[in-house]
């Protein structure tokens, strides 16, 4: 992410075999579930390109069953009738050909002086994925993709109901400005085919954080380390937020639960050894 702790630092850095071993095994754990195979694999590994990773496993099913032939290329010409011509000259009945072109993210509704300071020129200018720092009465939802849109959206609505409500302390514009600009250049440098919208990723969780932090609530979720880094994260993780928003308005000094950290599990198992070998 474009913001790391000391442990996503040390994973990237002298850990980093640890994290591509992870991504290799999600890479082969996609290909066995959705049975991907042939030219049907990507040529660059994951993370890579995963801006543009689609899973669509009925399509495989039918590859597997020979009902759909894959062939890898580029349409050269159209040579009249249902005939297509490939790059590399073979030619193609083809009773549909389907235009897969994607849009372009535009905010033409907006009036012209607003839309100057949302829509620039190489994307949106949205703090957070959500506010434009010049309209700060102004957000977007939604307008950050991800691989869990409606969880990112919720969080997101809850984040600028606080911000409309007064509750959330931001930094000036132009320490805005500049945050947008360095995650602009965190996403073209990780996910280089994006397009001109916000798009996360795989990093929800590190995005959803920066957001609770911001509505100082608690990003640890779960009563020990290891179900809060190792365990699936479904949405129902964040199920009490509207809750959560109401107890930090009326206690916001609030003791926050007992959390079994790495470092406290090591000293429990260390004490623990210590009272053993006293007592042989």
């Amino acid at each position: 992410y474009h913001r790391l702790g000391r442990t996503d630092a040390w994973l990237h850095g002298a850990g980093a075999p640890l994290v591509q071993l992870a991504w290799a095994g999600v890479t082969r754990l996609l290909r066995a579930t959705a049975g991907i195979s042939g030219p049907l694999v990507p040529e660059t590994p994951l993370p890579r390109n995963i801006e543009s990773i689609g899973i669509g496993t009925e399509a495989y099913a039918l590859v597997r069953s020979g009902r759909i032939r894959v062939k890898k290329s580029v349409l050269q010409r159209f040579r009249g009738g249902n005939a297509i011509e490939l790059a590399d000259g073979e030619v193609v009945d083809a009773d549909v050909v389907i235009f897969a072109t994607g849009f372009t993210q535009a905010v033409p509704f907006l009036e012209d002086s607003v839309r100057r300071e949302v829509e620039r020129e190489d994307g949106f200018q949205l703090y957070r994925f959500i506010l434009p720092p010049a309209v700060p009465r102004l957000g977007f939802i939604g307008y950050n993709s991800s691989t869990a849109c409606q969880l990112t959206s919720e969080v997101a609505a809850h984040w600028l109901s606080d911000r409309f409500l007064g509750r959330l302390r931001l930094p000036d514009v132009d320490e805005m400005d500049r945050e947008i600009a360095r995650v602009r250049h965190w996403a073209a440098d990780v996910m280089p085919t994006r397009s001109r919208g916000f798009f996360v990723g795989p990093w929800v969780i590190p995005h959803l954080d920066e957001l609770m932090r911001d509505m100082g609530l608690p990003v640890v979720r779960r009563g020990n380390f290891l179900a809060e880094n190792l365990l699936p994260v479904w949405p129902t993780r964040y199920g009490t937020l509207a809750e959560d928003r109401r107890r930090a308005r009326e206690a916001p000094k609030r003791r926050a639960n007992f959390y079994l950290s790495a470092p406290r599990a090591a000293a429990a198992v260390l004490i623990l050894a210590l009272v053993l070998w006293t007592l042989r």
